[in-house]
């Protein structure tokens, strides 16, 4: 059987930073981050999130290495999918709107640092 080609266009790698979510209903949801690519962020919820829906998003993307600070992004995602995990979780994936360049560059920057040091630790 042949390896399964991930569809993805940009590299995503585990993260351990905090997700506030505005889903425009009078409520924040806060969620454990998964992983992060420039595309866009999977995440665990203890709610559901209709698809298609529009969310402003703030992340805090941990400093990978002892120079790096911690960087607060802050945009709009649009939910793709929420699968129900099991009985107290969703997994939910969002892809950026419209994520600044700079941050677009950044969330780059911290999946390339972060995927070489996977690789060097393999």
């Amino acid at each position: 059987m042949k390896p399964v080609k991930d569809k993805r266009a940009s590299e995503r790698v585990e993260v351990d930073g905090e997700l506030l979510l505005d889903i425009h209903n009078d409520s924040f949801i806060n969620a454990s981050t998964v992983n992060i690519s420039a595309s866009g962020i999977n995440f665990s919820s203890s709610a559901a999130i209709p698809l298609f829906r529009e969310v402003e998003i703030q992340i805090t993307l941990p400093g990978i290495t002892k120079g790096h600070n911690i960087r607060e992004i802050k945009c709009h995602a649009v939910v793709v999918r929420c699968a129900k995990k099991d009985a107290k979780w969703h997994d939910v994936s969002l892809f950026f709107i419209d994520l600044p360049k700079d941050a677009r560059a950044e969330i780059e920057e911290y999946v390339c640092r972060k995927a070489t040091v996977k690789k060097l630790h393999k």
